[in-house]
């Protein structure tokens, strides 16, 4: 395990939170997989390396729409 990703779910678990990864592989369309799986999940947060080839960053965005559907 790299160090940083070490020292991040270090200071998650400090805060009561688990770490979840996904690895994209540079893949813009694993990427977009990976966030609405984690949203879909209610994930209260999400920090991103971009891949290379992301040029489009709707997939990163909760609309107030996906917000409701998950409430229930």
């Amino acid at each position: 395990m790299s160090s940083v990703i070490a020292g991040i779910e270090t200071a998650a678990n400090e805060q009561n939170f688990s770490l979840l990864i996904a690895q994209s592989s540079e893949s813009s369309i694993k990427e977009a997989a990976s966030a609405r799986t984690m949203f879909d999940s209610r994930v209260d947060g999400l920090l991103v390396s971009l891949a290379v080839d992301t040029t489009d960053l709707s997939h990163l965005i909760i609309s107030s729409e996906r917000i409701y559907r998950s409430s229930f």
